[in-house]
């Protein structure tokens, strides 16, 4: 019987399957992969729904940038380094798309690096596993062994052949070798960024991506990080070392390509209420100045182009010049690029910051959530303080400058300036808080007398004061402070010290602050024994016998950052309860101030205490360093105050002080002219 037209030679069938199966499958490019297989999370505005790059170019922007190709058909950027708002799909396309497309288009091996191995499990069952679970390649999910049922792991292995290993930061540097892959995917990259002191190889990130040294030039590192300071790993990554690419759009006035940032956002800055801000709010064209509705953004958007440092972009969308040699894209977008946050949605966010009453943790946010932009003060303050929490811890009925009954001694600190001294006194007992009794300033006439002469004649004068005593609660005794600690930072031996030889060595003791800024002066170390200089060693200072050529003096050496730090730390424990009631008892060691009948009398004393802060800091070869930044000029009384508070720790250690003599005779012929004898 003859074949009809439609039958085939079996044969002939065998060999086109065979060679059907030898032929490479083609690759997709990355957009394309996004847009035919993944569905967007729960949880957003597009639950459920097939990703779309027409509802967030930028996405389409980066995977296009990823894709990128040179003349040998090698990747432009081997390495990916993104970042972007808060809540934007950051972490969505410059993370989890980037992971998914390895795994399952080209199928092969990927790292997933984090902090913490929690932090990893969590990305693939909160992340990873729904989204693909919701794709066509839940069929390649593992039904056995690891990373199938939950539990602890550290690989899943899908049927397809690919594994996704997990890394973390922590961990010796065991724990970040012994796997090999082309591809490297790194998530919260600047909580990873230093080596940890276990550690004798490079940061966790490096060695994370040094497992994909085998595959030289053909290894892929995919990096992103909602963005910390300027000097953490993702700016770095994206503006020194890499393309610092920046997004442009076509206005549709001018039809200029514009880089559209935040002063660029104007309507919320005088509007009289929220509601105002968000309905004036709108984007302006850098180049002409003309307003952009919220339609033509978008439809910029939807235009631009991706510019890489050193090249231009004319009208017509032509890109020139030569982008910067780099084999790391840099890819950053904010607010002003995104379709998910419209401007009035931005303007209210501004409009709310200048409100804020933390003005400063206020504008962080805006800086780091919104705009993608390093925060400039790299502040995070470890004790959360402000001046109308500080003046509110008034005690009424010890009015300014009454020592309260139950003190044992008084302490003192002076801040020495050229101009001012500053002085702190702070009382202490068994039973009470350390209670500010009374600051103050002294002026000198340096402008006179020239620097030297006045501070000393200044220090004279605010030391007879001082022996003159405070009034205690009963009024039948006069108080005098048994330890004067004075700053001689400033002017050392040719004020101070000179100063210190006319009065009681045993009650007034110059100090060397170390840290926080002191000048020159270096970091705070704390002699290990006592010794022929080093007379004493107490919690954060020490005292040592200076030598000949400054009169053979005993000096106090401070660790300002520490004693600064316990000046906040006492200041942040609350006096009342959570329902605004005063504590009774009050903590030990809360500091207290003097009542007051208005709290602006404490302003500026709650200003100066402020002035500094203790802040998480970023120091290059050593990480987040704990540190005091300067926030205003005036932070004498902090200074003062902090002084005073280490002499009292003295005297809580129960160090004794030898007065010289006639001090008794002295302090007993207060009492009597207190009494009216």
């Amino acid at each position: 019987m003859a074949k009809t037209s439609k039958q085939r030679d079996p044969g002939l069938q065998l060999i086109l399957e065979m060679l059907e199966s030898l032929k490479v499958p083609e690759i997709r490019p990355m957009r394309v992969f996004a847009e035919e297989e993944i569905r967007l999370p729960s949880g957003g505005p597009y639950s459920g729904l097939p990703f779309r790059i027409h509802r967030q170019p930028v996405a389409g922007l980066y995977f296009d940038a990823c894709d990128a190709l040179d003349e040998h058909g090698r990747p432009v950027h081997r390495r990916r380094a993104a970042t972007g708002p808060a809540q934007d799909g950051k972490t969505f396309a410059c993370f989890n798309v980037p992971i998914l497309f390895h795994l399952f288009e080209i199928k092969e091996n990927v790292i997933l690096g984090a902090p913490t191995m929690e932090m990893a499990r969590d990305k693939w069952s909160m992340d990873l596993l729904p989204m693909i679970k919701a794709t066509r390649y839940r069929e390649l999910l593992p039904t056995r062994g690891a990373g199938s049922k939950g539990g602890e792991f550290e690989r899943i292995d899908f049927t397809n052949g690919a594994s996704l290993k997990l890394m973390s930061a922590r961990g010796g540097d065991e724990k970040r070798s012994g796997f090999t892959s082309r591809v490297v995917g790194i998530t919260e990259a600047d909580k990873m960024d230093t080596a940890g002191e276990a550690s004798r190889e490079a940061d966790p990130v490096s060695q994370m991506e040094a497992r994909s040294n085998a595959f030289d030039d053909r290894a892929l590192l995919y990096i992103e990080c909602t963005i910390s300071i300027e000097e953490g790993r993702i700016n770095q990554e994206i503006s020194e070392r890499g393309t610092n690419s920046r997004i442009m759009l076509p206005c549709p006035h001018c039809l200029e390509h514009v880089d559209l940032g935040r002063e660029h956002l104007v309507g919320w800055q005088d509007a009289p209420n929220i509601i105002e801000a968000r309905d004036r709010s709108h984007f302006c064209c850098p180049a002409c100045g003309a307003a952009w509705t919220e339609e033509q953004r978008f439809e910029a958007v939807r235009m631009a182009v991706l510019l890489h440092e050193g090249q231009e972009v004319d009208k017509a969308g032509r890109i020139t010049g030569e982008p910067k040699p780099t084999d790391t894209l840099g890819f950053r977008w904010s607010a002003a690029h995104s379709l998910l946050k419209s401007a009035g949605r931005v303007g209210t966010q501004e409009w709310q910051s200048v409100q804020a009453e933390d003005s400063e943790n206020a504008e962080r946010e805006m800086r780091q959530f919104w705009w993608a932009l390093p925060i400039e003060n790299p502040e995070q303050n470890m004790v959360d303080l402000s001046v109308n929490g500080i003046i509110s811890r008034t005690v009424p009925e010890w009015r300014r400058g009454i020592v309260p009954a139950a003190t044992e001694y008084l302490t003192m600190g002076e801040d020495v300036g050229k101009y001012m001294i500053h002085w702190v006194l702070l009382a202490d007992g068994a039973g009470m808080n350390p209670h500010v009794v009374d600051f103050g300033i002294q002026p000198t006439e340096a402008s006179v007398l020239g620097a030297e002469e006045g501070v000393k004649l200044a220090l004279l004068q605010l030391h007879d004061r001082s022996e003159e005593g405070w009034e205690t609660e009963d009024g039948d005794t006069l108080f005098v402070p048994d330890q004067v600690w004075v700053d001689a930072r400033y002017l050392m031996r040719k004020a101070v010290y000179p100063f210190i030889r006319q009065v009681d060595q045993s009650r007034y003791v110059p100090t060397l602050g170390y840290g926080a800024g002191q000048l020159k002066l270096k970091k705070y170390i704390a002699p290990r024994t006592r010794n022929k200089a080093v007379r004493e060693i107490g919690d954060h200072y020490h005292i040592i016998r200076e030598g000949r050529e400054h009169g053979r003096i005993s000096v106090a050496r401070v660790d300002a950052n520490a004693a600064k730090a316990a000046v906040h730390e006492r200041l942040g424990i609350p006096l009342r309860d959570e329902k605004g009631g005063r504590l009774d008892p009050r903590p030990d060691d809360a500091l207290t101030l003097f009542g007051v009948d208005r709290q602006n009398e404490l302003l500026d004393f709650g200003k100066h205490i402020l002035a500094e802060r203790q802040i998480a800091k970023f120091v290059e070869g050593r990480g987040m360093q704990m540190v005091f930044h300067q926030f205003r000029d005036a932070n004498h009384w902090l200074d003062a105050l902090a002084l005073a508070l280490v002499a009292q720790e003295r005297r809580r250690r129960g160090v004794a002080v030898q007065p010289q003599a006639g001090y008794f005779e002295q302090q007993a012929a207060l009492t009597r002219a207190g009494r009216g004898a």
